[in-house]
């Protein structure tokens, strides 16, 4: 498809246009969702209880050290982290929840998120280390090192987190 320019057209962003063309009426949507019964039974339930309770310690982990480590100034550090925001954001994933209480693939879905968990576990654990020792990696038992090779090849996704996005 070529696009080509009209001079119908102004381009300009949704806040622009807000401001030079204010809403007469505004309409408040109703929470809900795509899921079974339109609410989020799906995805909060008692029996997803123990998964929102990971998910929450993970994420509220993952704050503390986005803002109280020295990544901005020791590469590698920030390099750890990001896997661990990749993990974070992986372990977050409305599949393994949806999955569980749908029962389409519970074993799965637990597994998965499991995976993220302690792929998540390792990463904030060597990030809380090398933080305090900067050789800290070049002392990494041969388990460590082998656990630290193994997320750097899986679920290689998210290549451009920023951890600003956990300091807003």
């Amino acid at each position: 498809m070529d696009c080509k320019y009209s001079a119908d057209v102004d381009l300009c962003t949704s806040a622009e246009d807000l401001q030079s063309n204010p809403p007469e009426n505004w309409v408040g949507l109703t929470s809900g969702s795509w899921g079974e019964g339109g609410d989020y039974r799906v995805w909060s339930n008692e029996e997803l209880k123990w998964l929102w309770e990971i998910e929450y310690r993970c994420e509220a982990l993952f704050g503390k050290l986005t803002y109280n480590l020295p990544w901005r100034t020791q590469p590698k550090l920030k390099g750890i982290l990001e896997k661990a925001g990749r993990e974070l954001l992986l372990l977050q994933a409305s599949d393994w929840p949806f999955v569980i209480s749908r029962k389409q693939a519970p074993e799965y879905g637990i597994k998965r998120f499991v995976q993220h968990v302690a792929s998540f576990d390792v990463l904030t654990d060597i990030a809380e280390r090398l933080a305090e020792d900067h050789g800290y990696l070049r002392k990494l038992n041969e388990v460590q090192k082998q656990e630290l090779k193994d997320i750097e090849l899986h679920d290689v996704i998210f290549p451009e987190i920023d951890l600003n996005w956990w300091n807003c």
